[in-house]
């Protein structure tokens, strides 16, 4: 399965850094124009990186909190033209072969977030997913020039970056409509970021 997931994302890579794509304006939900980093960056989250160091809930945010403030790592302009999905996550894939075919593929669905950034934003946000589940980071990370030809501190800087929009209100009432396991899920892929970004740091 996780190779069907990285060849996807290559797949996609080539397809969506055509000159038809960097032309066109990025579309997001309550963004425009609007890269990756800032987003996340966006909503308070600025706010909750001041905040001091003992109310964080996992200590090892204490240790990413400058990476997450380094968006400059992101890059502005030549680094950011590829749309990205923007929320990929094991449930925006669908893993299955069509008739015929001999080998999975992995459909990426649920395209409401696209926004504009790093051609690896996407790739490197399911790899601590599929660490959580076994996987070795350090194949992860090597396994396609999506992450292995990257900047490693930008790569931090980007878990870091999720990690703190994960743990953001990740103790409040979820918004009206939102099932409650909403807060619990903020929680785990938090710890995930940040697990992956202590051992990419060699923190662990």
């Amino acid at each position: 399965m996780s190779q069907s997931r990285r060849d996807s994302l290559t797949t996609l890579d080539a397809a969506l850094c055509s000159p038809v794509v960097r032309a066109a304006p990025p579309v997001t939900s309550g963004f425009t124009n609007a890269y990756a980093g800032g987003v996340l960056l966006g909503d308070g989250r600025q706010a909750f990186l001041k905040a001091s160091g003992p109310e964080f809930p996992f200590p090892v945010l204490s240790l990413g909190r400058p990476l997450a403030a380094d968006t400059d790592a992101l890059g502005a302009g030549a680094q950011n033209d590829h749309l990205i999905h923007f929320d990929l996550r094991p449930d925006n894939l669908l893993v299955g072969r069509r008739a015929g075919e001999v080998a999975d593929r992995a459909y990426v669905l649920e395209w409401n977030w696209v926004t504009l950034g790093p051609a690896w934003c996407d790739w490197v946000s399911v790899i601590p997913a599929m660490q959580a589940q076994g996987h070795d980071l350090g194949e992860l990370m090597d396994s396609t020039p999506l992450s292995r030809s990257a900047d490693p501190h930008a790569l931090d800087v980007w878990l870091a970056l999720l990690a703190v929009y994960m743990l953001v209100c990740f103790e409040d009432e979820p918004p009206l409509g939102a099932t409650m396991a909403l807060r619990r899920h903020q929680r785990f892929y938090a710890q995930v970021f940040l697990d992956s970004l202590a051992t990419h740091r060699g923190w662990l």
